[in-house]
């Protein structure tokens, strides 16, 4: 959209995404029945910590584990789910991340993007609506290794590449509600992440924890066990793992322990990444507000450079883009921001999760 244009944000009172019309033939949202969106929904937030973790989610929400177990094996079937476990804080493990973007030229992009898509430190790679048309996030340590990559990628490529670390995070929380009555987008309104996740312990982790998490980063199956199947996989007693889990959630060496959703598949399909003109006096209060917007799933402080002012982004979930430019109008009026630009997803490069501790 033009910079420094705002729009007025909507009257209509309508959600994100409209939770009626679940249970009709077709794919995503409307394939999803009842009992189906309640599951999904509930299973993104967390996932017990227990050696039978389905009977533990059955009891909460009054049916079996069995049921509760079949329901998500359907889920996965349909690939609604994409993985079941951990979500890890790649600082807490010791690493570090940042988000690249590049102008590539229409006739080169497959090619660029396959050089960039066979290292694997990046993780994710999009191609948006802009001149700067690549964005992709690289994991990896030492920190120092970043730098060499980029430069080696650079060299491989003949493209300059913006690297645009987080500053500071604001919120990271990909979870999207389809239960009846409510909208499907991306987390609650919750208080801020705090900036830059925890500090690493320098004693962290042991030879046993690189094992266990080697094991959990494969996701958990949909076994009346699943920790013991994990477990076994790590050379460790299912308790043993059990109490792993407990504390790499407890001290924030993993994020979350749940369902990732395939959100495209849901019908979610719009996604905006959002940048905004923000001054330094304005970010601390800004960054809070766009945070507590249930379709905003990230939100952090990036650098700028020449000719890109912006320094504040959020990813913007909606069923169609409308929604997504809704959403940001609502959030241009709470901040009083007015100078912004919606760069939307227009084709998946590359998704994969970051494998730890792996040669």
């Amino acid at each position: 959209m033009p910079h420094g244009q705002t729009r007025k944000p909507p009257t209509d009172g309508e959600p994100a995404v409209r939770a009626e019309g679940r249970h009709g033939s077709g794919r995503g949202l409307e394939a999803l029945n009842g009992l189906e969106a309640r599951i999904l929904t509930r299973i993104q937030r967390d996932f017990p910590v227990a050696p039978r973790p389905f009977d533990v989610l059955g009891v909460e929400l009054g049916l079996s584990g069995d049921e509760v177990r079949r329901t998500v094996e359907t889920l996965f079937e349909r690939k609604l789910i994409r993985t079941l476990g951990p979500v890890f804080d790649p600082r807490a493990l010791g690493y570090v991340s940042t988000l690249c973007a590049a102008s590539v030229p229409a006739d080169r992009l497959d090619e660029v993007a396959a050089i960039i898509n066979r290292r694997p430190e990046v993780t994710h790679n999009y191609l948006r609506d802009h001149a700067l048309n690549l964005w992709f996030t690289l994991i990896t340590r030492p920190a120092a290794r970043l730098a060499e990559i980029i430069g080696q990628l650079e060299g491989e490529t003949g493209i300059v590449i913006r690297d645009l670390p987080a500053v500071r995070l604001f919120k990271i929380r990909v979870e999207f509600d389809f239960t009846d009555g409510a909208a499907a987008t991306a987390g609650d309104r919750e208080p801020p992440a705090r900036a830059g996740g925890v500090s690493p312990d320098p004693g962290f982790p042991s030879q046993t924890d690189q094992a266990a998490i080697r094991a959990l980063q494969e996701g958990l199956p949909v076994d009346e066990r699943p920790f013991a199947a994990v477990a076994a996989r790590a050379g460790l007693s299912e308790a043993d793992l059990l109490a792993k889990v407990a504390f790499y959630l407890e001290h924030g060496y993993v994020r979350r322990l749940g369902a990732l959703v395939r959100h495209r598949a849901t019908g979610i399909t719009a996604n905006a990444m959002s940048v905004w003109v923000c001054p330094p006096e304005r970010m601390e209060r800004a960054g809070q507000i766009m945070s507590g917007f249930r379709q905003v799933s990230h939100c952090y402080q990036r650098p700028t450079f020449t000719g890109w002012p912006y320094s504040l982004f959020a990813m913007i979930h909606g069923a169609a883009p409308e929604e997504c430019r809704r959403t940001a109008a609502e959030i241009s009026e709470a901040t009083g921001l007015t100078d912004y630009q919606l760069l939307y997803s227009t084709r998946e490069l590359k998704k994969s999760s970051m494998k730890y501790f792996v040669p």
